[in-house]
């Protein structure tokens, strides 16, 4: 017993690769501070990911009757396989951007996706404030927060030798329209408005979010 315990603090005492704040990345041998701003980066991409699974996560356990609820966790799925292309892709420091999927950075699925999911919604004509009206909605409103600061990361410490960062700004911009725009599907049709009113405080009003269907006219 007494040997077990030696060797036991004998290993927490060995220094482990990262304790010093540094890390590798990809192949690389040369050491990079984990402050850095591919980490930063990385970091908030894999942040995203992990958002958008806990959504999916909420929509499955606690289904319910939203339209096109099939086609939007479809969707997330597959916005999460490419951000994990992205991060790889970033990862390898454009050495191996042949090797990432052209629809990884495809902006214009995503957008495409929106203007569908969008044709189901009541113009937006006020901000939208995240309510527990709809778990699933406000979640995916944070997913949408956590990509516009990916996106910044990206504007900010993205530099050529990473890969195609003009397309991944492009893909993060538009993926941020998705999300806001799935949020609003998931809001069990209501959703909080803040009406800002010339002459008094704002007022908190709820509104009819799809539109409804529209009543057949008799012959």
């Amino acid at each position: 017993m007494a040997e077990v315990l030696k060797t036991k603090k004998t290993l927490e005492k060995k220094p482990r690769p990262g304790d010093d704040g540094t890390t590798t990345i990809s192949n690389k041998v040369e050491k990079i501070k984990k402050d850095s701003g591919i980490f930063e980066i990385l970091g908030t991409l894999d942040e995203l990911s992990c958002n958008i699974g806990l959504a999916r996560a909420q929509i499955m356990t606690q289904y319910r009757e939203v339209k096109y609820i099939d086609y939007s966790l479809k969707q997330l799925e597959g916005v999460q396989l490419h951000l994990y292309e992205i991060c790889s892709h970033l990862n390898a420091e454009g050495k191996t951007a042949i090797s990432c999927p052209a629809y990884a950075f495809d902006a214009s699925h995503l957008a495409s996706a929106t203007r569908l999911l969008n044709t189901f919604l009541n113009p937006l004509k006020s901000f939208v404030i995240a309510s527990k009206s709809s778990v699933e909605g406000a979640q995916l409103q944070v997913c949408r927060t956590i990509c516009r600061r990916a996106e910044r990361c990206v504007v900010r410490y993205g530099v050529p030798a990473m890969g195609d960062i003009p397309h991944i700004i492009a893909y993060l911009n538009r993926l941020g329209d998705f999300l806001f725009v799935t949020s609003r599907i998931f809001t069990q049709e209501q959703e909080i408005i803040q009406t800002v009113k010339k002459d008094g405080p704002p007022t908190i009003v709820l509104v009819d979010n799809l539109k409804k269907e529209e009543e057949e006219k008799p012959e």
